[in-house]
């Protein structure tokens, strides 16, 4: 498999053993988009500003995090992720849910939250359905990115505000998106005006 395309995947807990667990169970997993079978990639991080720092020098298809962490919990790392500009799809793990947890993970842009223990099984199924998620909006931003290539030096600056509104704009695979960071509407028109280089 020398040269093939990996999903990559990040599992974040502050215990060692879960990250064993989990990386052993994922790590022969392969996941078919398209007519392409793609084999995962697991990078783990005992806490959540090492994590950070793993998603600021690469990409992932799909981060899983527990919630319950010290000096930065599930909940906070998502909300940094999130703050840093980043739309990776984020599964949360807890053995604390709550309805006040559950609500604050999905306005965070959450993707998912399973409830522990799970069965490895039921994790897979999510973590399948998250990486084909993130590998479409990998493959919508290197699609943004090529386009912005073809801005002349003259344009630099609107470039650099589109690419801004582009980050912060994650449309699902529903064609739902964060109302709260820039409406779509005004992100197309966006699109639109540069494109016509006015």
């Amino acid at each position: 498999m020398t040269g093939q395309p990996l999903l990559r995947v990040l599992i974040v807990d502050d215990e060692p053993d879960i990250l064993d667990v989990l990386s052993q169970n994922f790590a022969d997993l392969e996941i078919e988009i398209g007519s392409a079978m793609y084999p995962v990639e697991i990078v783990t991080a005992l806490r959540g500003a090492e994590a950070l720092m793993r998603v600021e020098a690469g990409w992932f298809d799909v981060i899983i995090a527990d919630i319950q962490m010290p000096k930065m919990t599930g909940l906070e790392f998502l909300a940094a992720l999130r703050g840093g500009g980043h739309d990776n799809p984020v599964i949360i793990l807890t053995a604390f849910g709550d309805a006040k947890n559950s609500a604050e993970a999905l306005r965070l842009g959450c993707y998912a939250f399973v409830d522990k223990p799970c069965a490895i099984e039921k994790l897979r199924k999510v973590l399948v359905s998250a990486a084909i998620h993130g590998f479409a909006l990998r493959s919508r931003a290197m699609e943004v990115e090529k386009g912005l290539k073809k801005f002349t030096p003259d344009q630099s600056a609107r470039k650099s505000q589109l690419r801004t509104v582009l980050r912060s704009v994650a449309i699902g695979n529903d064609g739902s998106h964060r109302a709260d960071v820039c409406p779509v509407p005004a992100a197309h028109e966006l699109k639109k005006k540069f494109s016509r280089g006015s």
